[in-house]
């Protein structure tokens, strides 16, 4: 496989996990103790890529620290940052300029978690001679791709007789620009839907457990409180908790005064003698005393835990 590079997609405003993304973007934000990014990296591991890039937008320190954190030395990494979010495809198009070469680029999503099929989507990419081949997932919703009998892309938006979902994972070849306008923000999924018509545009169909979009709260909240999701997303088995809770980040402090049930602590919390909390997540570096129940306590406030 002659893979150039790959971008990351980390620029976006994460708007259905606030307050959560006030504090972190959504690719750093914990996920049972390790973020996407972190994820990723340990996935991509497998590959040793020559050249990493990810966009930015808000909070881009935050994403530069979380990524070279976790990416292994010897990895050539950067940073697209945009001003002025560009979108899937907007982002890709500055992005390229950052990777050199001619060939193939891998392209991540970091709003989901997954165990991608790497070896055959880019197996199917080669044998096709495809200008994009996407790795789609019947088992999960919503379910909006259709193929052909030769799983060339008919439609990525049929809402009604979709029958796979777009995981976010896919190979492109740099002709991908001649869908893509010069200047200013463009989705992907126009470009594809665009490129379509004369190209060969390819699913790659993968059923798998594997894949979990993390892209609202009610999701992030049900990975961390259903426990099918824990057992397949927790990272090196059953972590040893504080009692009470879900998931405890780094320099956590609990008083033993303090009463705990489904509480997430992100990193740098304290909890107060006396306080009790219940369905609750704490974000970075609070202090937490009293009575909460079914909140989101961050550094700017405290937010319904849904509403």
């Amino acid at each position: 496989m002659n893979l150039d590079g790959v971008f990351i997609l980390t620029a976006g405003l994460g708007k259905r996990l606030r307050p959560l993304t006030l504090i972190r973007p959504k690719p750093c934000i914990p996920v049972l103790g390790q973020s996407p990014l972190k994820r990723w990296a340990a996935v991509l591991g497998r590959l040793k890529p020559g050249q990493v890039v990810l966009n930015t937008h808000l909070l881009a320190e935050n994403i530069q620290r979380e990524w070279e954190s976790a990416a292994p030395k010897g990895w050539r990494c950067s940073f697209s940052h945009e001003p002025e979010l560009l979108d899937t495809a907007g982002g890709l198009r500055k992005a390229l300029r950052r990777i050199s070469g001619c060939g193939t680029v891998l392209v991540l999503n970091a709003d989901v978690i997954a165990d991608p099929p790497l070896d055959a989507l880019f197996k199917a990419h080669r044998e096709h001679d495809a200008l994009c081949t996407a790795w789609v997932n019947p088992t999960h919703p919503p379910k909006t791709v259709t193929w052909d009998k030769h799983h060339r892309v008919v439609s990525f938006e049929d809402y009604t007789g979709g029958k796979a979902v777009f995981c976010g994972v896919y190979l492109v070849e740099r002709a991908i620009l001649n869908f893509i306008p010069n200047t200013g923000p463009y989705p992907m999924i126009p470009a594809l839907e665009a490129a379509k018509t004369g190209q060969k545009v390819q699913v790659y169909v993968h059923e798998s457990p594997d894949w979990c979009d993390i892209g609202s709260l009610e999701r992030y909240w049900s990975l961390h409180i259903d426990e099918t999701l824990r057992r397949r997303w927790t990272i090196g088995g059953s972590p040893k908790n504080p009692a009470g809770c879900l998931a405890a980040g780094k320099n956590c402090s609990i008083a033993k005064g303090a009463h705990l049930k489904n509480t997430l602590l992100w990193d740098n919390v304290e909890i107060g003698n006396g306080a009790s909390l219940e369905n609750v997540i704490v974000t970075d570096g609070v202090t937490v005393t009293g009575q909460h129940q079914n909140q989101i306590i961050t550094s700017h406030g405290i937010h319904p835990l849904f509403g």
